[in-house]
């Protein structure tokens, strides 16, 4: 199984229904989803997986927290890549973004490590130095994250006219394959657990 496919599992997890919920669920992983026993065969390629930092207060603060949503989709999330073998979990240095990814790093063993939200440049360059073979999940911010990925290689669509994630839109679940395999798609992107309210 090549890397490219291990998303492609998990859009099934957002078609079945696999929502968000208050409380630590792990969520159903179907058969096909990217795991160390089925990349055995296959080349040592690191993978990067995405997300926007997940729903967060108007406190009107410059670093609000998460709402109750918010929290629900970080727990939804450590379901759903429980199961992949991830190396690094990365964000930025807002607390929305750490909180995104803290119940995933913690349910495998690991530290999230911060960068300035106003240097993609270092974040970047942490992500292409990563050992063959590592998998690591970063959370940003609607403006950084097209940025990462073009800077990786991967341009992201559907963005809005400033080339942004759309504001309301929390739910998008991106994977960076890095290096140059013809055989695997450089960029996957789909929705997962609760869909955003963009209403």
């Amino acid at each position: 199984m090549k890397y490219g496919l291990g998303l492609l599992a998990l859009a099934w997890l957002s078609l079945a229904g696999c929502s968000a919920t208050p409380t630590p669920t792990r969520c159903p992983e179907p058969a096909g989803l990217t795991t160390p026993e089925t990349r055995a065969d296959t080349s040592p390629q690191s993978r990067v997986f995405l997300v926007r930092h997940a729903e967060k207060a108007d406190d009107g603060t410059k670093d609000p927290p998460l709402l109750p949503r918010g929290v629900a989709r970080a727990t939804c999330l450590a379901g759903m890549l429980g199961n992949v073998e991830l190396t690094h979990v990365f964000a930025t240095d807002l607390q929305r973004t750490e909180l995104t990814v803290r119940p995933t790093a913690a349910s495998h063993e690991l530290e999230v490590v911060t960068f300035p939200a106003s240097d993609i440049d270092a974040l970047a360059n942490a992500l292409r130095g990563l050992p063959d073979g590592s998998v690591a999940l970063v959370a940003g911010h609607s403006n950084t994250i097209p940025k990462l990925t073009e800077m990786l290689g991967a341009p992201l669509q559907g963005l809005n006219a400033k080339g942004h994630i759309p504001e309301q839109e929390h739910d998008r679940l991106i994977e960076v394959v890095l290096g140059d395999d013809p055989g695997v798609p450089p960029l996957v992107q789909l929705r997962y657990c609760e869909p955003s309210h963009r209403g």
